[in-house]
């Protein structure tokens, strides 16, 4: 398995949009076709899965918060390939 280097996002947007919307987290890993992505919570010193998505030859990603709220999320792609990601109301891109 091609080892994946999380330092090859060329992209990470938080979008915030008016009304009902919740939060959304976006990006692109480069080199990452077929590669599960897995979007997690940090709580109490461990991760917890909130979401998976298994990129495409682009290598493109989008992720809601979950009930809009700002923490500390993290994107792995397992092998100890991963960022951690410290969100707040006033991340707006």
């Amino acid at each position: 398995m091609k080892k994946i280097i999380l330092a090859t996002i060329t992209s990470l947007i938080l979008a915030s949009c008016g009304g009902n919307s919740k939060p959304k987290i976006s990006g692109t890993i480069k080199n990452s076709d077929g590669v599960q992505l897995i979007f997690e919570k940090i709580d109490k010193n461990a991760a917890v899965g909130i979401d998976t998505f298994k990129l495409d030859k682009e290598g493109k990603f989008e992720f809601e918060i979950p009930s809009g709220k700002y923490d500390f999320y993290r994107l792995n792609l397992g092998n100890n390939n991963f960022i951690v990601l410290c969100l707040d109301s006033t991340n707006t891109n």
